[in-house]
């Protein structure tokens, strides 16, 4: 009869996350309060970003499963932030940037459990109510681009919410962490229109609530597309010793 492999159980590797960690500091400390448009604010604004596409590459690869689709919405992800680096010349396209980024998470998430009343409904609602409170406060060229972002995003929170409510089939841990994702992605977005737009609170504080928001957001909506990171029982290698002493009894049955 053969032998089942030998398992343990461990807690989820958060070390692994440190890098990702220490970039985001980084950025916070050295571009966001002045935001300044140069090849340095570039890098450091984008490398946290970077570091956490190839971390999830390396983790889960990039061809298969919801990690596919989110590695791809990272990279969108990234060249939105380069353009946003430069917001007054290049907003408009760090929104269509982002746009894509958020239709790639929605085919992360899928339509494979759909609600609408308890779902739709009520997000998309939200989302209007919102815009007719942010429009008039707009600069004409996105009161076009805006509401367009606006419904992918909320569609994007809409089927992260679905997904934690309804796909049993995934772990808690990955259910919660993409909505967490989501939520805060949103946030984000909103922290933008309201108190960077909106100028409620100076501009530096502003900027440092955006970003560490939005390194929050992309975190989680990573963390939900793990699969090998959640998982409790891992097999164990073998001691060297006791794998020799098993094949001296193998040899032994064979020589009998």
């Amino acid at each position: 009869m053969k032998k089942q492999p030998t398992m343990a159980s461990r807690t989820p590797p958060y070390h692994h996350l440190l890098p990702y960690l220490a970039s985001v500091v980084v950025s916070l400390v050295f571009f966001a309060p002045d935001e300044a448009p140069t090849g340095k604010g570039l890098a450091l604004k984008c490398f946290p970003i970077v570091l956490l596409t190839l971390h999830l590459k390396a983790v889960e690869g990039s061809r298969q499963g919801e990690a596919k689709w989110v590695y791809r919405a990272l990279q969108f992800s990234v060249v939105g932030d380069a353009f946003l680096v430069w917001p007054d010349q290049f907003f408009i396209q760090g929104i269509l940037f982002f746009a894509v980024a958020q239709i790639l998470y929605i085919k992360a998430f899928g339509f494979r459990e759909v609600s609408i009343g308890l779902g739709a409904i009520p997000l998309y609602g939200l989302s209007l109510i919102v815009l007719v409170l942010i429009l008039p406060g707009l600069p004409t060229p996105l009161r076009v681009a805006v509401p367009v972002y606006a419904l992918i995003i909320t569609t994007m929170l809409w089927r992260a919410v679905d997904r934690a409510r309804l796909r049993t089939d995934l772990s808690q841990e990955r259910r919660l962490s993409s909505l967490l994702g989501a939520v805060i992605f949103v946030i984000s977005d909103l922290c933008i229109a309201t108190l960077q737009v909106g100028q409620l609170i100076p501009h530096a504080y502003a900027q440092v609530i955006i970003l560490l928001t939005y390194y929050l957001a992309q975190l989680f909506l990573v963390l939900g597309s793990f699969e090998s990171f959640w998982e409790r029982m891992v097999v164990t290698p073998k001691k060297p010793k006791q794998a020799k002493k098993e094949r001296e009894k193998k040899e032994k049955k064979k020589a009998k």
